[in-house]
Formats: C-alpha cells, sequence, structure tokens
C-alpha cells in the first residue's frame, strides 16, 4: 500500500461556533482575488460616499460640544477628515489575507 503525501501547505481561514448544547456549520475562505479585492474596495467607496454627510454632521456636533469648554485656549481649528475614527469604513491592511 502506498500512501501519498503532498509536501506543501495550504494557507486558509476556519470559521465555526459552538455552544453547550449546539454547533454551527464550518466555513472555509479562499485567499481574495484581485478581481473581489476590487469589488470591495468599490463597494466601501459608495458606502462611505452615502454617509460621509450624516458622519460631518455628527463630527461637528461633538467636535464642538468638546470644546466649548475650551475658551480662550489657542490652538489649530479641528479639520474634519473622514477615516475609521470618524465613523468610514475602511480596509484593514492584513498582509496574510485575512478577513477585515
Amino acid at each position: 500500500m502506498i500512501v501519498r503525501r503532498w509536501k506543501g501547505f495550504q494557507e486558509f481561514m476556519w470559521w465555526s461556533a459552538f455552544s453547550w448544547d449546539a454547533r454551527s456549520r464550518g466555513h472555509i475562505w479562499d485567499p481574495e482575488t484581485n478581481q473581489e479585492r476590487i469589488q470591495a474596495t468599490n463597494d466601501l467607496a459608495q458606502r462611505n460616499a452615502a454617509r460621509i454627510d450624516s458622519d460631518r454632521q455628527q463630527w461637528e456636533l461633538t467636535t464642538g460640544m468638546r470644546r466649548t469648554g475650551l475658551r480662550n485656549v489657542g490652538g489649530r481649528r479641528p479639520i474634519f477628515r473622514y477615516d475609521a475614527s470618524t465613523g468610514a469604513y475602511v480596509r484593514s491592511e492584513n498582509r496574510s489575507g485575512g478577513i477585515d
């Protein structure tokens, strides 16, 4: 009897969930292709464009309330930058091909 063995390795990400008396089905994610990456980036750009105005209004409200106690204190005026800290959806730069 000959048992063939593959000497390489395969990277994949596994997701499943379990509890005391139940378990979910497992799912394996294959690495993302360039086309999928471009499609996901375009989808995030559309989602961010749809909500930038509401996120800017929320930022202006919270920043203005925070600065009311800072009367007569110098410094630069805050500028709105649309990134993850102000509510934008962004992709993480995960080099290992994981899920972000």
